[in-house]
């Protein structure tokens, strides 16, 4: 039986989009799913007439079905929809409420100078001993010891991995993420024959 909080949440993604496949889709729910599993949950939805399918293979792109007239305002009341599955608490729906409201009557507020004149270094602090406990924590590196910007490295090094294997795979490139890390980092293509060569 299928799960009707999932089916809303893939609507509402697709509705808040202008035309999403099946890919980037994965990426963006807040769920885990197998892409055989979505295919399901989607060929339900349109079966349902509640979303539609344009394009073959590779190019096939899912679309919200709601009348021309008012696909605006759909696509704006389903981004809403869309901010309310994500659990908030109430301070955090307070301040959604308040930069969801149009710029006309949201209350303009100046600069405080006091803010800052009467900090006094080492002695004052906006934060309280738990939350530069908490900050301190998320900021140690694994080990302690590893060389300032190791961090950065590290997401530079996946993004060319990603990048790599994404823009090769347009070209037909049949390596998986893995073998495209390995042949990256350590220059070994994998043992089965070679699938796809750089140009």
């Amino acid at each position: 039986m299928e799960n009707r909080d999932e089916l809303q949440l893939i609507k509402d993604i697709i509705a808040s989009s202008d035309g999403i496949g099946i890919e980037q889709l994965l990426r963006l729910l807040p769920f885990q799913i197998e892409k055989r599993a979505l295919q399901r949950r989607l060929k339900s939805l349109i079966e349902k007439n509640l979303i539609l399918k344009k394009g073959e293979a590779r190019s096939t792109k899912y679309y919200a079905n709601v009348p021309e007239q008012t696909h605006n305002s759909g696509k704006i009341k389903s981004e809403k929809e869309l901010q309310s599955t994500i659990p908030l608490s109430q301070e955090g729906k307070d301040v959604w409420a308040l930069v969801s409201r149009p710029v006309a009557q949201r209350k303009p507020v100046g600069y405080e100078r006091s803010f800052l004149e009467n900090y006094r270094p080492n002695i004052d602090s906006f934060l309280s001993g738990e939350e530069k406990q908490k900050l301190a924590e998320w900021g140690n590196t694994r080990n302690g010891e590893q060389p300032a910007g190791t961090y950065a490295r590290e997401i530079l090094n996946r993004l060319l991995i990603d990048l790599s294997w994404n823009s090769s795979r347009l070209e037909g490139n049949t390596y998986s993420l893995l073998d495209t890390e390995l042949l990256i980092h350590n220059g070994k293509t994998p043992r089965t024959s070679l699938r796809w060569k750089p140009r």
